[in-house]
């Protein structure tokens, strides 16, 4: 079982804002303590990807975030795939998406091969941002996208998910 945190808001958050989510992904740690991660959005419009092997104050120990629209945060229970992996840990990147995802998802070699995927990382939650990535080029745009991909994606899922792009 995993924790996932998100945060959108109008302008850029505040320190008290930014600190108060901190908190809340170390507060969140009994629903994951193998790896945790955070990425956002920068003023300048960039994804910055802070994760790693561990729990939130030993990751997190020197991050610098002084201000931001919109994030995604993580606190995972390995169930498949290492942690020390860092590819595996959340959020998990593929172009512009940023995916935290809690469940257990599988799909079918033929759905792969029909969407052209690649093996991105060792862990399940990779098939789904990478589906909604490459849906997103068939469809035009990211909310048909994962409706699309979520036709060929078997399993249990919840999800929060950022577009660095839209």
């Amino acid at each position: 079982m995993c924790g996932i945190l998100g945060f959108i808001t109008k302008g850029e958050a505040r320190q008290d804002v930014l600190d108060a989510i901190r908190g809340a992904l170390v507060l969140d740690v009994k629903r994951g303590s193998d790896a945790c991660g955070i990425t956002w959005l920068t003023p300048e419009k960039t994804l910055k990807v802070r994760k790693g092997p561990g729990v939130p104050k030993d990751v997190f120990g020197g991050w610098e975030m002084k201000s931001t629209p919109m994030l995604i945060g993580h606190n995972r229970a390995a169930t498949v795939g290492s942690k020390n992996y860092n590819e595996n840990n959340h959020p998990l990147v593929s172009g512009s998406y940023v995916l935290a995802h809690n469940g257990s998802v599988s799909m079918d070699e033929s759905d792969k091969k029909t969407l052209g995927m690649t093996e991105e990382a060792e862990v399940d939650s990779q098939l789904i941002v990478q589906a909604i990535r490459l849906c997103r080029k068939k469809t035009g745009s990211t909310p048909a996208a994962i409706v699309e991909a979520t036709k060929y994606i078997k399993g249990t899922f919840a999800c929060a998910m950022m577009n660095g792009r839209e």
